[in-house]
Formats: structure tokens, C-alpha cells, sequence
């Protein structure tokens, strides 16, 4: 069993009559023999054209780029798919303008980011900001080199975490505030200081513990410079 030879001309393909002792043959007759010439032809034509496009089309986007800057793919497409010039110019007068205003406001955005930033930054003492991302060591001078070289997203992350933590430093602030119960030793005397209760028979109010020197200086028991720092 061997496979039938059909004709290769594109447009018969009918089964060859095969006849022993000569060469097999490729075609039925000359006349598809030239017919599969021509198709050959044709096809070779057809993909120096579809060459010539493409590389007109090339031609056409570094021309578009060098006159006009760097443009998303889809721009481009759009600008050659125009057949004026003027038209072309119209809509890459609007481009920049759209480009202007996107870069005026993000320069607006990062400014403020960046001033909230250093603002909370200031009130917990540059801490190491860590994420998943990246991570900023203490100090203000880490800080300023993390800004200078972060996007925006990284800076919205850090406003995150920065946020987290200034809360978590009143929360404790507002503990230390409410409940602490602070012991103060002196040579002579040992007192023991809970806000909201009585010393010497009357009601503390609630004050702030950066008040306490002065409350337990007014009280006489101990020397204000002797007292931890609490602020």
C-alpha cells in the first residue's frame, strides 16, 4: 500500500496516474504545472509586500517617536491609522496637554505624601518602616534617601505604615495617661502616684504625666528632677 501523489497545483490537487518505470510525476499536465508556477509567483510577491509593509510601518513609529517622544503602542497605532498631518498634530496637542496635568498632579501628590510623611515621621522619631516591598532604616537621613528613589506606591505604603504606627504611639500615650499607676522613690519617702486617686486626703484629676513633676513638687513628697521622663 502506497499513498496516491495528488497534483500540487493549489487549485487541482486531483489524484496522479501512476505509471511504472518513469519519474513520479508532480502535476496532472504542463498547464497545472504553470498554473503552480504563477501561484508560486504570486505567493512570492504577496510576502515581499507584507515585508515592504511592515517595514514602512516600522519606519513610520521611529518617525512618529522621534518627532513626537515616547507614546504607548496603542497611540501609535492610532497616529498612523490618520491620513493628516494637521490631524495627527490635533491629537498630540491633546496628548500632551493630558500628559502636562497627569504630571502636575502626581508632583502635587507626592508632595503632599511626602510633607505627611516627614510630619509623622517627626512625631515617632523615624522609626524602620518594613513591608514586603522594601525597608527603610531609622533616621531621618534613611528616610529622606528612601523618598528621594520611591514611587508613588511605595510612598503610599509608607504613609500606611507610618499611620499605623502614630496610632499605636497615642494608643499608648492615652494608656500611660489613663491607668499607669507610676512609682516614685526618694531616699526618704516612697510614694505611690495612681491618677484619679487621693493623695493627701484630695482627688487628683487626670492629669497628663508630663504634668506630674509639678503636681508632686506642689505636694512637697519628692524633687521634680528626680522623676522619670514619661513625655
Amino acid at each position: 500500500m502506497f499513498d496516491q501523489p495528488c497534483c500540487q497545483n493549489p487549485d487541482c490537487g486531483l489524484p496522479i496516474l501512476v505509471t511504472g518505470g518513469h519519474r513520479p510525476r508532480k502535476y496532472c499536465n504542463n498547464a497545472c504545472k504553470q498554473a503552480a508556477h504563477r501561484a508560486r509567483l504570486r505567493e512570492a510577491e504577496r510576502v515581499r509586500e507584507e515585508e515592504d509593509r511592515l517595514a514602512r510601518i516600522q519606519a513610520e513609529r521611529i518617525l512618529l517617536l522621534s518627532r513626537y517622544g515616547n507614546l504607548l503602542p496603542q497611540t501609535l497605532d492610532l497616529l498612523q491609522s490618520f491620513q493628516s498631518r494637521a490631524l495627527i498634530e490635533q491629537v498630540i496637542a491633546v496628548i500632551r496637554a493630558e500628559q502636562e496635568w497627569a504630571r502636575q498632579t502626581e508632583l502635587q501628590t507626592r508632595s503632599a505624601i511626602i510633607e505627611a510623611l516627614l510630619l509623622a515621621g517627626e512625631q515617632i522619631g523615624f522609626p524602620t518602616l518594613t513591608n514586603d516591598d522594601f525597608e527603610v532604616e531609622a533616621g531621618v537621613d534613611h528616610w529622606l534617601s528612601f523618598i528621594e528613589e520611591a514611587d508613588l506606591g511605595e510612598l503610599y505604603q509608607a504613609c500606611d505604615i507610618v499611620h499605623i504606627k502614630v496610632q499605636a504611639a497615642a494608643g499608648w500615650r492615652n494608656c500611660v495617661e489613663s491607668q499607669a499607676i507610676v512609682t516614685l522613690a526618694s531616699p526618704e519617702v516612697r510614694v505611690t502616684l495612681a491618677l484619679g486617686y487621693r493623695v493627701q486626703g484630695r482627688p487628683l484629676p487626670r492629669w497628663t504625666c508630663r504634668d506630674l513633676p509639678t503636681i508632686i513638687s506642689l505636694q512637697g513628697h519628692v524633687d521634680p528632677q528626680r522623676l522619670p521622663n514619661f513625655t
